[in-house]
């Protein structure tokens, strides 16, 4: 099958980009990464690749850590085209889709979250699959839009200190890339027997607080590297989630095991030694 993948060149799209050609599919990368022709902003930019393809994996969006600003009329002009341009070709050939959401889809005091419901909606109304990440994790450039995971590894590499910008009681269900991958790629297997009403949760099943992360990345620097770090924090409640959900139908159980445990994921994130 030929499945083009919107966002192909994240964390996450390396990694689905992978299992995808691992089992014996033709995968179409797109991401503005690779080509500015690929820009989803620009209307009828998909109109020609689209009509060539099977399935659709919808990764693509402007998306960073706790520290990306999602609060600006930019960052939502840019995705309200995004998504506008991206649904309105797949309606336009009627593909089969599974679009990524996030947990945050029901919490109204940010843009990135209203953004992501808005993309459930029409995913719904196309009849595709929401499948609903639970920070997932895995390399990536360290910027602006970089996650705490990879930011926390970059400053116990280079400073020999980790700072949490909070203090650190905030909890998460993290999950590695690839664990995310396999399961998604569960998802496409099924899709036909999948209620299209429903979101399918990816996630871990565990909580794990950002200075478990902190310790975790600590030990490993101390037992790898040899290098004791200091973990600094501050009072601050920063967490940018503003109401605790659940995993309601957890497609991990259902459909295959998470074989990377938190620790173990972390350490590949390490560079060689």
């Amino acid at each position: 099958m030929k499945v083009l993948i919107l966002g192909s060149e994240g964390t996450v799209g390396r990694s689905v980009s992978k299992i995808f050609i691992n089992n014996g599919h033709e995968v179409i990368r797109w991401d503005i990464k690779l080509s500015s022709d690929h820009d989803l902003r620009k209307e009828n930019c998909l109109d020609t690749i689209m009509q060539s393809v099977d399935f659709v994996i919808f990764l693509a969006f402007d998306v960073g850590g706790a520290k990306y600003d999602v609060n600006s009329y930019t960052y939502i002009d840019d995705n309200i085209l995004l998504l506008h341009n991206t649904f309105s070709s797949i309606k336009k050939y009627n593909k089969s889709f599974i679009h990524t959401t996030s947990t945050m889809s029901n919490m109204n005091h940010n843009s990135y979250a209203v953004l992501k419901r808005v993309g459930e909606l029409y995913t719904t109304i196309l009849n595709g699959i929401n499948v609903k990440l639970w920070n997932v994790y895995g390399s990536e450039e360290i910027g602006i839009k970089s996650h705490v995971i990879p930011d926390f590894i970059n400053q116990a590499i280079n400073n020999n200190s980790i700072t949490i910008r909070s203090n650190g009681l905030e909890e998460r269900m993290f999950l590695y890339c690839d664990d995310f991958s396999n399961a998604l790629y569960s998802v496409f297997q099924n899709f036909d027997l999948i209620d299209k009403d429903s979101i399918v949760d990816i996630s871990s099943e565990s909580w794990t607080s950002i200075l478990e992360i902190a310790d975790i990345i600590k030990k490993i620097m101390k037992d790898d590297y040899n290098t004791d770090i200091t973990i600094l924090k501050s009072d601050i409640n920063m967490d940018s989630h503003n109401k605790r959900n659940e995993p309601d139908l957890n497609i991990i159980s259902k459909y295959c095991k998470q074989s990377t445990s938190i620790e173990s994921g972390i350490r590949l994130m390490f560079p060689p030694k």
